[in-house]
């Protein structure tokens, strides 16, 4: 599919995988929420792109339908050739992430998901080889029941991830 606009202000709920492909950008304006159905993912495939354009005073905002049904999180596949996969997100709140408690299992036809990891709770942002991580004033708060199982915050295995003001809070790790 090609690129998409979700604009300022708007309510989405996402039922299933997004995936943003070669040339496609999926741009998420200021005062959004996003609302997930469990298990959600966002993948970024090389060459594709996702540009969160909140602010402090107007946040993009990823939640669960409920705090007790995680959504999955980000996954920025690894570069190929030329083209990178790419996140940037400004102004930005991800709750309660993680659903899928084996996620390094690779899907089938979909590229290894190759990071160092000594748990296997799906991360809020996984960063491939290659893929670029960019995050300004953004707040990641992971799941917030006492029995939830937290997942880590960030994933890396080669990518790059550049932070201004990022706050990582109820994870149980800040990413490897």
């Amino acid at each position: 599919a090609g690129s998409q606009d979700w604009g300022a202000n708007a309510r989405i709920y996402v039922t299933g995988t997004v995936s943003v492909s070669a040339g496609a950008t999926l741009t998420i304006g200021e005062g959004t929420i996003v609302r997930c159905a469990p298990g959600v993912e966002f993948w970024v495939r090389p060459g594709g792109e996702i540009q969160i354009n909140g602010t402090a005073a107007r946040p993009a905002v990823f939640v669960p339908d409920s705090t007790s049904n995680l959504w999955g999180g980000f996954w920025l596949q690894p570069q190929s050739g030329a083209n990178v996969a790419r996140l940037t997100a400004t102004g930005a709140i991800f709750c309660c992430w993680g659903a899928n408690q084996n996620w390094y299992t690779t899907p089938p036809g979909e590229p290894a998901r190759t990071f160092p990891h000594h748990r296997n709770e799906q991360p809020c942002i996984a960063t491939a080889a290659g893929a670029v991580t960019t995050l300004t004033d953004v707040a990641m708060v992971g799941p917030t029941g006492l029995s939830q199982t937290r997942g880590a915050a960030l994933a890396t295995n080669g990518g790059s991830l550049i932070f201004t003001r990022v706050l990582a809070q109820r994870c149980i790790t800040g990413g490897e």
